[in-house]
């Protein structure tokens, strides 16, 4: 919706609440016509049929109904701190909110340019739902905070999902969501108003979507992955990079256990309609002011003198290291993750396998694009403070995709001890009894 905002503001449509309603209502209607059809269609797209299959047995239901609302209420308490802290930090203030409510007064995308920071070197999904909620409302709790727990919120909807296609019991599913949850720097990152939260968000989602549509040949689902890695590009204008290095990626793993398949490119097609306008964008109206082309450029020249900055790089991999055993940080999902996936991946499946490497290259790239972007900052700004305070921000995408990667092998791992359990309650046949001859 945003992103049809931008278009239409571009093209000179004023930005007011009855023609945004008009763009969602328009919207809705083509969605419920593409949902009808493909339910008129014979039969029903399912990845993994097999492991769907395992996972409609029994289940415990107040263990589940117990978990899901430890996770309820979990949402509650970030929403409610989310929008008791308003924007109180300088990127959230000047980078996105001020420029949503300079784009809701002025009704145009143009207002970003004199409205807080950086001019319009910053892709707008962010300021123009913080618009949209000025629009309705005049956003006085700040309601428009809430932004950052509902993509929280849809994170772990996303990883349930996730799990529960591989097969893994709802309470297992439970449990793995509430541990994604409770990772520290996730939990108070979709509080801050920062917009590394929601992008990852989206990485995340988009690139877990694209592997199940690249395994089960689904067009449908490599469409929807890929729309959904063009947001995180619509979101941060590193998204772009994090977005084609996790795509890329992806396939390639998964290409070493499958032949590849022409559909993958359909993930291709929406990260490039969604990404393709906002560059030219960009280019005409933000590149002026952007940060990346200025540390871009001092990095060129560097190169061009004979400058390496070896030691930055030492720094950045130093604080990369640094970081997985940072428990005030990220828990123990990297320790944990590791563990896992050394005592389960030799007990997996063909398919599980290539569902964890592949979302584990998704994680190796995620971390190496975060270096790189680093690396060349390092020519224009003062790294010692910007790594201190922003790269386990921009590091979020990469543990939750290496523990989404573990969760098909814990589901095979799961699916098999249940099976032992009922084959230890069932009572022997008839047959089983007689002595063997």
């Amino acid at each position: 919706m945003t992103w049809l905002v931008f278009l239409g503001s571009w093209l000179g449509v004023r930005i007011t609440l009855l023609n945004v309603s008009l763009i969602l209502g328009i919207t809705i209607a083509v969605c419920i016509g593409l949902l009808a059809r493909r339910n008129r269609q014979q039969g029903r797209e399912t990845s993994n049929a097999a492991a769907s299959r395992s996972a409609s047995g029994s289940w415990n239901l107040w263990l589940v109904g117990s978990l899901g609302s430890i996770a309820v209420l979990w949402l509650a308490v970030n929403s409610y701190l989310a929008v008791a802290q308003s924007y109180s930090l300088w990127d959230a203030i000047a980078i996105w909110s001020v420029k949503g409510y300079g784009i809701a007064q002025e009704g145009s995308v143009f207002a970003g340019s004199e409205w807080g920071a950086h001019g319009l070197a910053y892709p707008l999904n962010v300021p123009i739902l913080v618009s949209l909620f000025t629009l309705a409302g005049g956003d006085p709790l700040p309601a428009s905070k809430l932004i950052f727990p509902l993509y929280f919120a849809s994170l772990l909807v996303g990883v349930y999902g996730f799990a529960r296609t591989w097969g893994m019991r709802r309470e297992v599913a439970c449990l793995a969501v509430l541990y994604v949850a409770s990772i520290p720097e996730l939990y108070e990152g979709s509080m801050t108003g920062y917009t590394n939260a929601p992008m990852t968000v989206c990485l995340v989602l988009g690139g877990l979507t694209v592997l199940e549509g690249a395994q089960a040949s689904s067009m449908r689902k490599l469409l929807t992955g890929g729309a959904l890695l063009g947001v995180a590009s619509w979101t941060r204008v590193e998204g772009a990079l994090y977005a084609g290095a996790l795509l890329v990626s992806g396939l390639i793993a998964l290409a070493f256990f499958e032949r590849p398949r022409s559909k993958w490119l359909w993930a291709l097609l929406p990260l490039v309609v969604i990404v393709g306008p906002w560059l030219v964008f960009y280019r005409l109206y933000g590149a002026e002011s952007s940060q990346a082309i200025d540390a871009l450029s001092s990095a060129v020249q560097a190169f061009i003198s004979g400058q390496w900055h070896l030691g930055a790089l030492r720094l950045i991999l130093q604080e990369a290291i640094r970081s997985m055993v940072d428990v005030k940080s990220w828990g123990w999902v990297w320790p944990l993750s590791g563990i896992l996936a050394l005592l389960l991946y030799p007990r997996a499946s063909r398919s599980e396998r290539a569902g964890f490497l592949a979302a584990a290259a998704m994680c190796g790239s995620a971390a190496s694009v975060t270096i790189v972007l680093f690396y060349f900052g390092s020519f224009g700004i003062e790294l010692r403070n910007w790594l201190a305070t922003t790269f386990r921000r921009e590091l979020l995408p990469s543990p939750i995709l290496l523990f989404a990667g573990i969760l098909p092998l814990l589901a095979s791992s799961f699916r098999g001890a249940t099976a032992g359990l009922e084959r230890g309650k069932r009572k022997p046949s008839e047959s089983e009894r007689q002595p063997a001859p």
